[in-house]
């Protein structure tokens, strides 16, 4: 069976991870068959052949962030997981895409309703890259009356770090990419407002690409017959 990971919502899922599972979902009772493991278990005892069956197992659990940043620090804490911290685990290039048609639930499935955000202020995400300033970060402080702020960056917060500094978020860096982060468009998917100071970084410009697919996508599960926002502003000539 194939996997289907939602992401961001229910309307999206990892496009990268949309592989055919090893482990078997459907066996016969046998006592010679057995689990192995802790994380991740997989199945040993098999001596029949394992069929490929064209079906998608559609996962939930990436949907709900904090949930799953708490699972992830429980896996970081277990011997043997190979997750060092939990923000590797979590923040991953995930590529988001619509769920295929396959992959869709029934009707008759309940939405997976998730949970409604704390504070209920505009959510605004800086995006730092390595060049964490913590001047900056300061100054950000009184704003948070106001917004729920959330800083991403590659560089772990200084020693000076302040009581009223909003939350910071170390993601893994981009194996392949100088500066750029691992996870960005995760990390973004909900966020109201994007700022990135340092424009021409290509972690700044994986935050525009991310909000613009995000939104892109957005439009177009709405299937309604409005132009986007971003059709209109290139008409306007802004």
């Amino acid at each position: 069976m194939r996997q289907c990971n939602l992401v961001g919502n229910e309307d999206f899922f990892s496009k990268s991870a949309d592989m055919w599972e090893s482990t078997p979902r459907i066996w016969r009772k046998c006592n010679a068959i057995k689990w192995q493991s802790a994380i991740h278990e997989s199945l040993t005892g098999f001596s029949e052949t394992i069929l490929d069956w064209d079906a998608y197992v559609v996962h939930y659990g990436f949907l709900n962030r904090s949930r799953f940043i708490e699972k992830a620090q429980k896996y970081s804490e277990i011997s043997g997981s190979l997750v060092n911290r939990p923000e590797d685990l979590v923040f991953r290039d995930y590529d988001f895409q619509p769920v295929p048609g396959k992959a869709r639930v029934g009707k008759h499935v309940p939405p997976y309703l998730l949970p409604e955000h704390p504070s209920g202020k505009p959510r605004i995400a800086v995006v730092r890259g390595p060049h964490l300033n913590m001047s900056e970060i300061h100054a950000l402080g009184p704003l948070q009356e106001m917004f729920d702020i959330t800083v991403y960056t590659t560089r772990q917060p200084a020693a000076d770090a302040e009581e009223s500094d909003p939350p910071i978020i170390c993601l893994p860096k981009n194996p392949k990419v100088a500066t750029a982060m691992a996870g960005l468009e995760y990390a973004l998917f909900d966020a109201d407002i994007v700022y990135a100071p340092e424009i021409f970084w290509p972690y700044a410009y994986q935050a525009i690409m991310a909000k613009k697919n995000s939104a892109r996508w957005r439009y177009r599960c709405r299937r309604t017959s409005s132009p986007s926002p971003m059709r209109r502003t290139r008409r306007s000539g802004n």
